[in-house]
Formats: structure tokens, sequence, C-alpha cells
């Protein structure tokens, strides 16, 4: 059975059921870590399966409610990929660390000044190590990726064309999702990267390849004790206006135009080997009339002649008589009917129930944040 296109409406509903069971399993995990406080390893590696507990979480979610409805994305691994886009999104997600890090520590530095204390997971073991490593290069660029970059980039493109600020609402429900306000900006970056490499090769593919190369950056960094460096290398330039200005303006401003050029490459070599992928999706062109599916251009439908142009479609509860109607007619109206309620291009219900889950899934990522925003000054 072929599998029908995501509406508008899908992507922001399994974020937001991604995010809300998520929110789940973080309070159930919650009593697992305050029964071993007490002992440090067992704390790390409790929080590191944590983890993985909210990344198969947010793969369950997707995989329930794309079997259950039988969509699939637009963005999926499926889709062929050349080796440039593999290459192109090592290299972009190299540029990007470097050239973001600069605008992200001196968040996290204001943040600080201000009294604002993150909490970030130990790795004093080598358990949690390797489950760390595990956890944010493998799992969480897989899982995060699928529900940000394929899922909700699959819907919000029903109702969006413009690529930059469909990647920048990609990135900023991205960084919301993780709660984490001294990352914040460095998530926004990576998340509207993402979401606009994937809208040019039409694959998460290179979308996971940042996520992870960057993880594993960050982990690399912090393993090295680079991390401690780069602070003090802030605290000195802190005074030095032109360095912070390079670091802070000129440094992200050059990795968007780099990341702008390769990524228009990659489009053309994507294009040029596999055109299939970017082809719009193929038109409705019947309503199944017991079912009411769409079937799609491509598929076969039957053909109205003069001997079934007229069908039966129940009887009347008046009279008992069979109820014939026209088919011509039964499909405009199906098609009517259909577009009503799944036409995003005609402004219908469809994009009223995107707006709905959107705003709703916006609502409470924003609204969490800032009470994590506000814990950071408490405890």
């Amino acid at each position: 059975m072929n599998k029908k296109p995501f509406k508008a409406v899908d992507g922001p509903i399994i974020m937001l059921l991604a995010f809300a069971f998520m929110l789940v399993a973080q309070v159930v995990m919650s009593f697992a870590i305050i029964g071993v406080m007490s002992n440090p390893t067992a704390y790390e590696i409790i929080n590191c399966i944590g983890m993985f507990v909210f990344q198969a979480v947010f793969m369950s979610v997707y995989l329930v409610y794309t079997k259950k409805r039988n969509i699939a994305s637009t963005f999926t691994p499926r889709n062929k990929i050349t080796i440039w886009s593999v290459l192109g999104a090592i290299l972009i997600a190299i540029i990007c660390f470097f050239c973001f890090i600069g605008l992200a520590y001196i968040f996290e530095i204001l943040l600080a000044k201000t009294g604002y204390t993150s909490s970030e997971i130990g790795m004093d073991s080598v358990p949690a190590i390797v489950l760390l490593l595990i956890a944010t290069v493998i799992v969480a660029p897989i899982c995060e990726e699928t529900i940000f970059r394929s899922a909700f980039l699959s819907g919000v493109t029903k109702v969006r064309k413009d690529e930059i600020g469909t990647s920048f609402l990609c990135g900023i429900c991205f960084a919301l999702m993780h709660m984490n306000p001294s990352q914040t900006v460095y998530q926004f970056c990576l998340g509207t990267i993402a979401a606009y490499i994937t809208l040019k090769c039409r694959n998460v593919i290179p979308a996971m390849i940042i996520h992870a190369t960057s993880n594993l950056l960050a982990m690399l960094m912090s393993l090295l004790d680079v991390g401690v460096a780069i602070d003090e290398f802030y605290m000195k330039v802190g005074t030095n206006w032109l360095i912070m200005i390079l670091l802070c303006v000129a440094a992200p401003i050059i990795a968007c135009v780099l990341v702008w050029l390769i990524c228009k490459y990659l489009k053309k070599a994507e294009q040029k080997k596999y055109p299939d992928k970017y082809n719009l999706p193929r038109k409705v062109i019947w309503i199944d009339e017991v079912t009411k599916q769409p079937i799609y251009e491509g598929d076969e439908v039957p053909v109205i002649t003069e001997e079934n142009r007229i069908i039966q479609r129940g009887f009347s509860p008046f009279t008992g008589a069979p109820v014939l109607v026209d088919r011509l007619e039964l499909q405009n109206a199906l098609m009517d009917d259909y577009v009503r309620n799944n036409g995003e291009k005609t402004g219908g219900l469809g994009k009223k129930s995107y707006e709905k889950a959107f705003g709703i899934y916006f609502a409470l990522t924003i609204a969490l944040w800032f009470m994590t925003f506000i814990e950071g000054f408490i405890l």
C-alpha cells in the first residue's frame, strides 16, 4: 500500500506528542535519580540511561503515529543521497561549531553574570562517558532529527514555502525543546542549519550527520578540558571589543555565507543525480467512495463509463428505495470535502489544525523553558 504524504498538522502533532511523552518519562526517571543521588557514579549512569529513554520515546511516537496514519515523511532517509551531501554535512558541522561557538559562549557568560547556574551531566566515570557518547553522538541525532527535521518539516512545508523562515522556525522549536537556557543560542543555530540542509537535500541524513558531528566535537572538547581553556580565553578578551565583534558577529556571518554556498552546491548535485526527490507530490485524482481515502496520480482508479456512472449509495430512510447518484458529482463532492479538510494551500481546516497544534507546542515549550531559566537562579 502506498503511503500518504504528511498533512500540515501531522508535523506539529508528532512534535507535540513526542515532547509530552518525554515530560512523562522525565517525571518517571526523576524518581530513579532521587534514589541514587548519594552515589555519584550511579547518578551519572542513570542520567545517561534517561537520555536513552527520552530518545526511545521520541522514536516510538514517530513510528506509531506514521504507521497508524500510513504516512511517509517528505525528507525520509530512504531518499537517495550523494556522497557529496554526506561530506558537505561534516564540513558544515565543523564550520558551524567553530564559528557559532563564540556567540554561544558569550551568551553563556552573560547568563552566568546575571546569577544563572546551569546543571550539566557529569562524566567522571568510564561507563558514564561511554553511555553519553553513544547517546549524544548516535542515538540523539537519529531520534531528534527524525522528529524535528523529518516529521516537523514535512508538515510545516505544507503551509510555508520560504526556506529561511521555515528553518528559523524549526531551529526555535528545537532549542526550546531542550529546556537548557545556557545552550539555547547554539541549539538554535544548529537546529536552523540542520533544517536548511534538509530542505536543500530532501533527506534528513545530512542533518543527522551535522548533529552527530557537532555533539562529538563538544564531547571531545569537554573530555580534553579544552572548554576550560576556552572559558579563560573569553574571560581575557571580554574587554577587547574588536575581538568580541569578530567572534560574535563576523564569524557567524561567515558561517552562514559558507553554509548557503555549500547547500546551494549540494542541491545542484542532488538534483542532477536524483531529480525525482524534487518532484512535487503526486496530485490526488480520486477519492475512494467507501473509505474516503485519497488515491494519487499514477495509481489505478475506476474508469467512469455510461454503464457505471450511476451508482447506488444506500437506501432512503423514508421510502426504502435505493439512492442513486451520479459518480462524477459524487467525486466532485468528495474532492471538495477532501480539500476543505486537507487543503493547506487554500487555508482550509488543515491549516487551522496545524496552527492550533503548533501553538500548543510553542506555548508549552516556551513556558517550561522559562521555568528552567528561573530555576537556574533559585537552585
